[in-house]
């Protein structure tokens, strides 16, 4: 029989936090992570930003670049049912979706979700009917729409 109830949590946790060994991400992990950290909080206020808009229903503003890492982050804006184009990339890319869903190749990813895309790994994205989605993308190089 164990002893103690809700109050010992605090206390067991602590214990269980303390056993653990720190694990170091590998670095591209880390920056990946580091970089996605600078996403704007949701709920996004879409009229604080100046967007294009290269595909029809899909926006796009760029927030930041280091072209010493090949790093650009950009917020995309899509509305239900637009499709951004089937496109390679020349290196990796991380996305956190803010708001909404969309669906590519790997499955449908919602608000929370984080997905990654590898080199020379090739996606189209289509926006999910169930209202605007706001994604943040940290693109490492360049992408080619196919």
């Amino acid at each position: 029989m164990m002893s103690g109830g809700a109050d010992d949590r605090p206390e067991v946790l602590a214990a269980l936090a303390a056993s653990l060994t720190p694990v170091e991400p590998p670095p591209l992990v880390r920056m990946q992570l580091l970089d996605l950290a600078q996403a704007p909080v949701a709920p996004v206020d879409p009229s604080q930003y100046a967007w294009e808009e290269p595909f029809p229903g899909i926006r796009i503003c760029l927030l930041a670049e280091d072209p010493a890492r090949g790093m650009s982050a950009r917020l995309i804006w899509g509305q239900p049912g637009a499709v951004y184009p089937a496109h390679r990339h020349s290196a990796a890319e991380a996305t956190v979706v803010l708001q909404g869903a969309y669906r590519d190749e790997n499955g449908r990813h919602g608000a929370g979700d984080v997905t990654r895309e590898t080199a020379r790994s090739v996606h189209s994205i289509e926006i999910l009917p169930e209202g605007e989605c706001f994604s943040y993308i940290v693109q490492y190089g360049d992408s080619e729409i196919l």
